[in-house]
């Protein structure tokens, strides 16, 4: 396990964006979505591991629907689905 801090460019390749559009969107990120802020504001941003890690992790599990979200168990589609297996009207 490494405790070198990330980088910007290992913190952009981790949320999938470029190093510049990760630097343009550094403030927005800390302020709304809550991503904690790079150890210090002077020189090359430098971020710590385990927050940072804890965070996308809280992130990712937000983006997931849960497992039993009745919406997506009523969609028309499911509903065919379930028709076609077990017939409709039993």
């Amino acid at each position: 396990m490494s405790h070198r801090p990330y980088t910007t460019a290992d913190v952009a390749a981790l949320l999938g964006v470029s190093v510049d559009r990760f630097n343009r969107s550094y403030a927005r990120r800390v302020r709304d979505d809550g991503m904690p802020p790079a150890l210090s504001s002077f020189g090359p941003r430098r971020f710590a591991r385990r927050p940072f890690d804890a965070w996308l992790n809280r992130a990712r599990a937000l983006d997931q629907a849960p497992a039993n979200d009745a919406e997506e168990l009523l969609s028309p589609d499911w509903t065919r689905v379930l028709a076609d297996a077990y017939g409709a009207g039993r």
